[in-house]
């Protein structure tokens, strides 16, 4: 024990002042300084060193009181360890912060720098071509690669005999000549002319500007064409003028940009998007609108090829996501609307004289689908009606067919949602069964006559409107919610 007491003598330590160790320390380790501001050396320590008698008697009593062979200020030279270790990754990690920021900071200059200023160097390639209609009756129109923006107008011109094509390709700088080409191909075989622009990439094109406009004009005099396809990149496509010409097929994959038509007229349309696609069409045979998280807005007439009776158009289908459903849209075969988180708004009108109703071969069939998203509009229904939504309403008028040779189809009409109500209206032809049911809500059947209930209870009515003899057994009229009400009108 004297032999510790007689080397506890030797430790040495020296003091230091707390405003040169809190100048370097952050503030949430400064409280740790109120009690270590002494820090104790070793006995390699050469330097100068000034102890009082307190001091040594203290380190004596703690040494003396230590089992463990260790003075108890032995954990502060660890903590200042921490200490310095704590600083150096600190200014590392603000050091690293600040040369990203920098860095970003300098891309977004650079870039806002190129892409707020307009191309103006003209392409020196070829853009001027011109197909004749009776060799080529297919079109092919492809644009991609790295463009900035563009636009495609399809026209009629009264002077043009061939179909011409008149591009502009505008470059933010002349360095760019040879990353743009453009190619034609004429194939007899198929009978189809197709033009290529394409834009190749390198390791600056993110800061590049690359504009291309194509402006197709189909003479005035031509009535039919074949295919009219494309695949394009950044390109709004518009059309003008267009009232005449028939296409056989209309096939667009639009990428990036918006569709905007006026009376567009082929007998089957195909586009897919991720864009918003609006306009008029006509269409004989089918037509199918496809994009994602964008709405579709348009107006489709049936195209009548024939001054007599004209077949009704087979299918339509609308696909979106996140975003609405509305137009006005023909009497069809069959008819599809799906989304997610949007509405469906539709008007689905009678065809005139001009067209025949479906003759039972294939029942007429109408199927929307949303999710948070509202279900509204009129529909002429010569068959089938089905509606899905959740945590919205439906809201329907319902106008059964009144031709008398097509009563005899079977009508089944349904509808379901959860969380919003149901109001829909169903012409007062309507002869068959009917089933109502909800949850936490009330059941509600207005006007019309001849309604015989088997069950009229607030939350679930059930039974037949008319007569309930063989003919009129298949048809069906549900409606079903949960935490809304139903209100069934006839008119």
């Amino acid at each position: 024990m004297d032999q510790n007491h007689d080397s506890m003598n030797e430790v040495k330590s020296k003091e230091y002042p707390k405003s040169s160790i809190n100048s370097l320390v952050p503030p949430y380790f400064q409280k740790y300084e109120q009690e270590y501001t002494t820090i104790p050396l070793t006995d390699d320590y050469d330097g100068e060193v000034n102890l009082d008698e307190s001091d040594i008697n203290d380190k004596k009593s703690g040494f003396a009181n230590n089992s463990s062979g260790f003075c108890d200020s032995a954990p502060s030279v660890q903590l200042g360890g921490k200490k310095r270790c704590c600083l150096k990754l600190l200014l590392l990690i603000i050091s690293i912060i600040l040369l990203i920021s920098l860095f970003e900071k300098h891309s977004l200059h650079n870039r806002d720098r190129h892409f707020n200023s307009k191309p103006k160097f003209p392409w020196k390639g070829s853009t001027n071509f011109t197909f004749d209609p009776d060799l080529f009756k297919n079109f092919q129109l492809d644009i991609n690669g790295y463009l900035t923006d563009g636009h495609v107008i399809i026209s009629r011109s009264s002077k043009a005999k061939n179909v011409t094509i008149d591009t502009k390709i505008l470059l933010s700088s002349p360095h760019l000549q040879d990353f743009v080409n453009v190619a034609t191909y004429e194939d007899l075989a198929t009978e189809k002319f197709s033009l290529i622009i394409n834009s190749l990439s390198y390791e600056g094109m993110r800061q590049a500007c690359i504009f291309v406009q194509v402006e197709i004009k189909f003479p005035k005099s031509l009535k039919n064409f074949g295919d009219l396809s494309f695949n394009t990149l950044n390109t709004k496509i518009a059309t003008e003028d267009m009232e005449g010409l028939i296409f056989e097929k209309v096939k667009w994959t639009i990428l990036d940009s918006y569709i905007q038509t006026d009376n567009l007229q082929a007998r089957q349309i195909n586009i897919y998007s991720n864009r918003q696609i609006s306009g008029s069409y006509s269409v004989s045979d089918s037509l199918t609108f496809q994009t994602s998280n964008a709405k579709i807005d348009t107006i489709v007439d049936q195209l009548l090829l024939s001054n007599k009776i004209n077949s009704p158009i087979k299918s339509i289908k609308l696909e979106t996501t996140n975003s609405a459903i509305i137009g006005i849209y023909p009497y069809s075969e069959s008819f599809e609307a799906h989304t997610t988180n949007g509405e469906i708004f539709l008007d689905i009108i009678e065809p005139d004289g001009k067209v025949a109703l479906s003759k039972n071969h294939e029942i007429p069939n109408i199927s929307l689908d949303t999710t948070n998203g509202r279900i509204g509009g009129s529909y002429y229904v010569d068959g089938e009606w089905h509606a899905t939504t959740s945590n919205e309403n439906i809201e329907v008028n319902i106008d059964l067919s009144k031709d008398d040779d097509a009563s005899n189809d079977e009508k089944k009409i349904t509808g379901q949602t959860t969380n919003g109500n149901i109001d829909m209206e169903v012409s007062d032809a309507y002869q068959g069964r009917f089933h109502l049911a909800t949850t936490n809500g009330n059941t509600e059947i207005k006007e019309g006559h001849d309604i015989h209930y088997t069950i009229d209870r607030r939350q679930l009515k059930t039974g037949y409107k008319g007569n309930d003899d063989a003919s009129n057994r298949n048809n069906e009229l549900v409606l079903f919610n949960t935490n809304g009400m139903i209100t069934l009108s006839f008119f």
